[in-house]
């Protein structure tokens, strides 16, 4: 409001209605739909989970907001791309970049970004003899047999890198002949590994292993060591 007067008292006023233009960019927010963690302080993600972009347009103090125009992102600096749908990150290290601008044209830069590990694979397992061995059919799934009188099995699982994304293992579980016990592994370990004496009999194994993002594998074995053909009588007149 502006008043104005004179020195006989003559009184005039008027009022002005000032708009701030907006001049402040948008801001984007990137969220995960789908099973994920913060992993040692990286962001992991279960494979088949989706990119979410959010934005919010806000304006400075005494000013109107435009509202969002549009949303962009790029995925592992591909071609710039317009959001309208959550995304789906393919498995490996995912980058990407995000970013919005309102109707006034403001364009958010830097654009933020976000880093992704998406991991879809259980630990891969596995037994080997230090014995020469050979594939045995003689009991139920996979068998290994040895002539030898005793050996030495090695149980081993691996979270397998793929693409630069591996959660680690989080629990592996061996079990011989029903006699359960856990392989020492430190939490985020690509591997674990256990040699375990075997004497001459057949040997029923299992071993379970799971990543830090719930992945899981299992796998069993039937392992024969030693001269485990029984005797042929033959009978003759």
């Amino acid at each position: 409001l502006l008043r104005a007067s004179d020195r006989i008292g003559h009184v005039a006023e008027t009022s002005l209605t000032v708009v701030v233009g907006d001049t402040q960019a948008p801001q984007t927010n990137f969220t995960l739909a789908g099973s994920s963690a913060v992993l040692g302080g990286n962001l992991f993600a279960v494979a088949g989970a989706s990119g979410v972009l959010s934005a919010v347009d806000t304006a400075q103090a005494g000013g109107t907001a435009s509202g969002v125009a549009a949303t962009f992102f790029t995925l592992d600096a591909g071609p710039e791309r317009a959001y309208f749908v959550p995304f789906v990150l393919a498995e490996g290290r995912r980058a990407v970049a995000f970013w919005s601008r309102d109707r006034a044209g403001n364009t958010e830069t830097p654009a933020p970004s976000a880093e992704v590990f998406v991991d879809g694979s259980a630990p891969l397992l596995s037994a080997a003899l230090n014995q020469p061995s050979t594939p045995w059919p003689g009991g139920p799934g996979e068998g290994l047999q040895t002539v030898a009188p005793e050996a030495l099995l090695t149980l081993s699982a691996e979270d397998p890198d793929i693409l630069g994304a591996r959660a680690g293992l989080a629990t592996t579980i061996y079990s011989v002949d029903g006699q359960s016990a856990a392989l020492a592994v430190a939490p985020g370990a690509p591997t674990a590994s256990k040699a375990i004496a075997l004497v001459a009999g057949i040997h029923q194994v299992t071993l379970n292993a799971s990543d830090r993002l719930g992945l899981a594998a299992s796998r069993s074995w039937v392992i024969a060591v030693g001269d485990i053909t029984p005797p042929e009588t033959a009978f003759s007149v």
